[in-house]
């Protein structure tokens, strides 16, 4: 009779389950992902997350760069989002190779927040989780909703603070 040894294994937890959480713009799926946090699940935030890398990945500001030049950057070396915006969304060539260049980043990144988290569900918070078929990924998806007129007036209250906070 073959005797079992035990030995210590490092075993490996699953990985978690990821659930898709997305809406329309001022449709309320950031409040949501805010109470899915105060339940203890972590949350990943596509938009913010993509707002970082473009300033952190010297690879990413070096693409950027060479395809919509050096002013995509501002003196302190920050990624000019007025500039950019100005460039691709009258052009959309560049805003789709725009797209090809950060789109995999965030995805990275995200895969590599994945694998740190210890929870056994994990929320990716994007707007685009359908159009980029990054529900392909997901276990189950969440479609935060709301009816149009709150829609408009959340999204117009957002870009009244811009203003604000970006008046000279």
């Amino acid at each position: 009779m073959e005797e079992l040894h035990s030995e210590a294994q490092q075993v490996e937890p699953p990985a978690p389950k990821i659930i898709g959480l997305t809406g329309g713009i001022g449709s309320g799926k950031t409040t949501v992902a805010h109470f899915i946090e105060e339940f203890g699940f972590p949350v990943y935030y596509s938009d913010d997350r993509a707002k970082a890398i473009v300033n952190e990945s010297e690879d990413l500001k070096t693409k950027i760069k060479e395809l919509l030049g050096e002013e995509s950057y501002d003196e302190n070396g920050f990624y000019d989002r007025k500039f950019v915006a100005g460039k691709v969304f009258s052009n959309q060539d560049l805003l789709q190779q725009l797209n090809e260049i950060i789109h995999p980043a965030v995805r990275t990144d995200f895969e590599d927040w994945v694998k740190k988290q210890t929870k056994y569900l994990v929320f990716k918070e994007t707007a685009l989780l359908f159009e980029l078929k990054l529900n392909r990924q997901c276990y189950k998806s969440l479609l935060v909703t709301a009816e149009d007129n709150i829609r408009i007036k959340r999204s117009w209250t957002g870009i009244i603070k811009l203003i604000v906070k970006y008046r000279p």
